[in-house]
């Protein structure tokens, strides 16, 4: 195991995750597939006379913003992959009703890859379809709801239960809301598990892509990153 690039999966999993990521990312967005997802034409208006910009400006813009939101989902995906291939853990796949569990530890998560990601309508979504599962098929499982990518540094553990304007929303101490280091941890045993799996990317990436490299002050840079997101 120790020879392995990160400790928890063999190397050709995390390869062909992160061939995975790039392959999508890859593709241009052109116009057409732009307004598959129903531009707000009046946002256009606005957001033009604020910068000052033509529409083709603006249109570029809005390919690099619509672009980023693919590569959040995507790099979603990577974690929940990813962790699907640690020991005895398994990735319930796209459309599962979550998206990891473990059987013998009776653990069950939904992923999400960022805190902004979780509005008010979305969290109580999830409140409900977790609590569904642990009082159905899965009784007697622990529930966690993660946001990878926290508010603040500080790694918690706390009771996942968001405000519900209908009804009054019941603390359960199998329904947990946590952050990604904090699940990493879970899922290896191993505290520093993200920030390990984090520092060998660069490494990890040029083997899998041939011809992308890091330069050692862009990995200074970007251990900065993720000191400033977690700590």
């Amino acid at each position: 195991m120790s020879t392995r690039i990160w400790p928890y999966v063999e190397d050709k999993f995390l390869y062909k995750e992160i061939e995975l990521v790039l392959s999508r990312f890859g593709k241009e967005m052109d116009e057409a597939n732009l307004h598959k997802n129903v531009v707000d034409p009046f946002s256009a208006i606005f957001d033009m006379a604020k910068q000052g910009i033509s529409y083709s400006e603006w249109l570029e813009q809005e390919k690099s913003r619509q672009t980023q939101k693919t590569l959040q989902n995507l790099v979603g995906y990577f974690h929940q992959h990813l962790l699907g291939k640690v020991r005895d853990w398994d990735d319930m796949g796209a459309g599962g009703s979550f998206d990891l569990i473990n059987n013998k530890k009776k653990i069950i998560v939904e992923i999400k890859n960022k805190h902004n990601t979780l509005n008010s309508n979305s969290a109580t979504q999830t409140y409900n379809k977790m609590t569904a599962h642990l009082n159905g098929s899965y009784k007697g499982y622990q529930g966690y709801v993660v946001l990878l990518i926290p508010k603040s540094q500080k790694r918690y553990d706390k009771y996942f239960a968001p405000n519900d304007d209908q009804k009054p929303v019941n603390k359960r101490g199998d329904l947990k809301e946590i952050d990604g280091s904090t699940l990493y941890e879970i899922v290896t045993g191993d505290k520093d598990a993200l920030k390990k799996l984090y520092a060998c990317l660069p490494r990890a990436i040029s083997i899998a892509m041939p011809g992308v490299n890091f330069s050692k002050e862009d990995e200074k840079k970007l251990k900065s990153l993720f000191d400033k997101a977690f700590g």
